[in-house]
């Protein structure tokens, strides 16, 4: 009943704050994989069998989307040059299948992954129209994703990289661990600083590092901790060298703290010595150092994309590694190279890969301009930072996992850098904007607010000397 209460948990009060709030579900779209793995180990008797979680956060997603154009007055819609390209990469990939030497594989992947790509990457950008309804889908990713975190860690019995579902070990460590390094990332860069909140925010990040540990995934935990590192201070109105050192060597010792806390732990524990072991650097050197099949992949589809400078220029078509006369993957699934840029590469040839790295370089400059634009307060890039650091994270882990179809979260981390980066460089006028969610945080109000104060301020500043006293001349 445990596990049920806190799926239910999760997914009523996110539904319940929806209705004031439609942006709040973005939090369940982060916490989707995570939370599927939840209801498979402990709600599996209680929850249907298959992608029930899925088309539940799919289909909450669209009725917020609906919930805020009936009720709310939107004032964003699709567009900007991020959504534009990603549009355009997709639309490539799916027109080149009638090039692709299997295309009824092709069109097999598309018709499983098409939904979720238009759900989650043109309908749930509609729901930012306002840098506050970002942050309420952080605040609610770290009140409700730390206690999951810790549910995975002390309430499932772990083994070798998985845990046990009726005495079977399921391993599926990639997932768990990408939901451990959201959290450590929003814990790190995202929330109050007040005593209580500076705790939840510390939970997040310890119990983050624990869950990719006992997963094993390497890659996620060293892509994590490069991305706080990267975002840490960066385009703070009040940074200081020193004051960099200072909080990089605390969270440093934190995670350091953290990690030697785990792996002792699983050493403990018999299960868990296997898991342990991974994290050697003996086996890092000798992981990395063996040629895998992910390797061998590579190499084919490279191979195959030469032969022909029409390839080259157009490439192999979208799924073309499921051929098994180029891979020699005869599986029904993941014949992909697992390297998303070779993958782009090689299947959407020098045109695709054009639009892929414009896509990257254009994010990266104005994440990078806007975050360090000294006129926006450092609380409001918050979200930005948050965004573009998951972007980042999604990034590194593609060189090691994961498709072009399913990797759809770095392109809804890119579509939403851009979409924040313009709300805060280009913020739409107070007094003209109607509410964007049926019972929002009144926006119009508290700007309207913060104008006065700052002219009550100006007008105080009027006959003051320099140094702010009444001047005497």
């Amino acid at each position: 009943m445990l596990g049920i209460g806190v799926y239910l948990g999760i997914v009523g009060t996110l539904t319940a704050r929806m209705l004031a709030r439609p942006s709040v579900i973005l939090s369940l779209i982060f916490l989707l994989f995570a939370l599927d793995q939840w209801g498979a180990a402990r709600a599996g008797g209680f929850l249907p069998s298959g992608a029930f979680t899925n088309y539940l956060v799919a289909g909450l997603t669209i009725l917020a989307v609906i919930i805020l154009f009936l009720f709310g007055k939107p004032h964003r819609f699709l567009g900007g040059p991020a959504f534009w390209m990603v549009l355009t990469l997709f639309a490539y990939a799916f027109v080149s299948i009638a090039w692709v030497t299997v295309p009824d594989k092709a069109i097999a992947i598309w018709s499983v992954n098409f939904q979720y790509l238009v759900i989650f990457l043109l309908a749930a950008p509609l729901l930012v129209q306002d840098v506050d309804d970002l942050k309420e889908a952080m605040l609610a990713l770290l009140v409700l994703g730390t206690p999951l975190l810790f549910c995975f860690n002390f309430l499932l019995e772990w083994g070798y990289r998985g845990y046990y579902v009726n005495g079977e070990l399921v391993r599926l460590p990639l997932a768990l661990a990408q939901f451990g390094g959201y959290m450590m990332i929003v814990g790190a860069l995202f929330g109050p600083k007040h005593s209580y909140w500076l705790l939840l925010r510390l939970a997040a990040v310890a119990l983050g590092v624990l869950l990719i540990v006992k997963t094993g995934a390497r890659g996620q935990f060293i892509s994590a901790m490069l991305c706080c590192a990267v975002m840490f201070g960066l385009g703070r109105a009040n940074f200081s060298p020193m004051r960099l050192i200072l909080v990089s060597a605390v969270a440093s010792v934190i995670v350091a703290a953290a990690y030697a806390g785990a792996i002792s732990y699983m050493k403990s524990v018999p299960e868990l010595q296997g898991t342990a072991a991974r994290w050697s650097i003996d086996r890092l050197f000798e992981d990395y150092g063996e040629r895998s099949i992910r390797v061998l992949r590579i190499e084919a589809m490279l191979e195959a994309w030469s032969d022909d400078p029409g390839t080259m220029l157009l490439g192999l078509g979208n799924s073309a590694s499921y051929d098994p006369d180029i891979t020699g993957c005869t599986s029904l699934i993941g014949c992909y190279p697992h390297n998303l840029p070779v993958e782009i590469l090689t299947e959407q040839g020098v045109v695709g890969f054009g639009i892929f790295v414009a896509l990257m370089l254009y994010i990266g400059v104005v994440a990078i301009r806007t975050i360090g634009d000294p006129a926006i307060r450092d609380e409001d890039k918050g979200p930005l930072k948050v965004m573009f650091a998951f972007m980042i994270f999604e990034v590194i882990l593609s060189l090691k996992q994961s498709s072009l179809l399913g990797n759809w979260r770095m392109f809804l981390f890119a579509i939403l850098v851009d979409r924040t980066a313009d709300l805060l460089t280009q913020p739409v006028d107070v007094e003209e904007r109607a509410p964007t969610s049926p019972r929002s945080w009144k926006p119009e109000r508290n700007a309207t607010t913060q104008d006065r104060t700052r002219a009550w301020l100006a007008k105080r500043q009027v006959g003051r000397g320099w140094d702010g006293r009444p001047s005497t001349r």
